[in-house]
């Protein structure tokens, strides 16, 4: 029987280790993301895991925070569904939002055309 020489029994040992972290690695993730704690907590429970946080300390931050409530999102989702954010012309429903945003381009166009009359640069 051939012994290894120490070049592979060091390649060996290195293999070893490096499976047992990726068994512990495992372990640490299905123990914090399967967890009850990360019951409707799972999008912080995965930037938990992303983070490298240990599963003990991972569990009791979430323990610490509400649920979410899948009621509460849908009907909020419902509501604020119906406006957008950006500008002020940009928001869906406000009628005195959208009225000065069209009284601003029209200002705009003005001044381009007047400035354009006197041989004048744009101005925006």
């Amino acid at each position: 029987m051939k012994r290894p020489n120490v070049a592979q029994a060091a390649h060996l040992d290195v293999r070893a280790e490096v499976e047992k972290a990726i068994v512990a690695e495992r372990l640490r993730v299905a123990t914090i993301l399967q967890s009850d704690e990360a019951q409707g907590r799972e999008q912080l429970a995965t930037k938990l895991v992303i983070q490298g946080m240990d599963a003990q300390s991972a569990r009791s931050i979430l323990a610490d925070v509400p649920r979410t409530n899948p009621y509460f999102e849908a009907a909020m989702s419902r509501e604020v569904g119906a406006v957008t954010l950006g500008t002020p012309g940009e928001i869906g429903g406000d009628a005195k939002a959208q009225r000065l945003a069209e009284i601003e381009a029209l200002g705009a166009r003005k001044r381009a055309e007047r400035a354009k009359q006197h041989g004048r640069p744009e101005v925006v």
